[in-house]
């Protein structure tokens, strides 16, 4: 699995890959997830990051990928959908069953209104690994190790000032992420 990674993925990629792999891994000890899965969902988590943003369209049109506001992503950001992309390579590809697994790379980027334990340590590792350099990334990191939740929120907080500075598209479950992490 890593060899294949490594010569789909470009090697700053490739890296990003094994960082949050590791992060993951580390968080899920800590917080009583299990680890090997973390870490499996960390290593697969962008491997629809092989392909630029029209063929990441090309495969969610080609498999008929199941992706909320898929049309609106088509139209505004494609690559927002490499996360389901990724999920779907690790069945087809890495025959990865798992559904908390698949659940966790399916919304490492957009979120999801419930999150379960998986779901937020590999979100909060993909947005804070070593290779990460936005202003906040060493605070959340150390954070995630002390309230998971809270570094969760800071996450999704990042992204969403990241997007509007862009004047980016917001994906809804995005914002329903965020104004269900608010009320906490």
């Amino acid at each position: 699995m890593v060899t294949r990674l490594r010569t789909t993925l470009s090697p700053g990629r490739y890296q990003h890959t094994l960082n949050v792999a590791a992060l993951a891994e580390s968080l899920a000890r800590r917080w009583g997830a299990d680890p090997v899965k973390a870490r499996l969902a960390g290593l697969l988590h962008d491997a629809g990051r092989r392909y630029p943003p029209h063929e990441l369209a090309r495969y969610a049109r080609r498999t008929n990928l199941a992706v909320p506001e898929r049309a609106l992503i088509l139209e505004l950001e494609p690559m927002l959908l490499h996360a389901y992309v990724s999920a779907d390579l690790a069945q087809r590809e890495f025959d990865v069953h798992d559904a908390e697994i698949l659940s966790a790379i399916r919304h490492h980027t957009l979120g999801a209104p419930k999150l379960s334990l998986l779901d937020k340590i590999l979100y909060v590792a993909d947005a804070s690994s070593l290779d990460r350099s936005h202003k906040n990334v060493l605070a959340t990191r150390m954070l995630a190790f002390t309230d998971l939740n809270a570094a969760l929120k800071r996450c999704v907080a990042d992204k969403l000032v990241h997007a509007l500075q862009r004047e980016s598209f917001i994906h809804p479950l995005t914002i329903n992420l965020w104004n269900c992490l608010a009320r906490l």
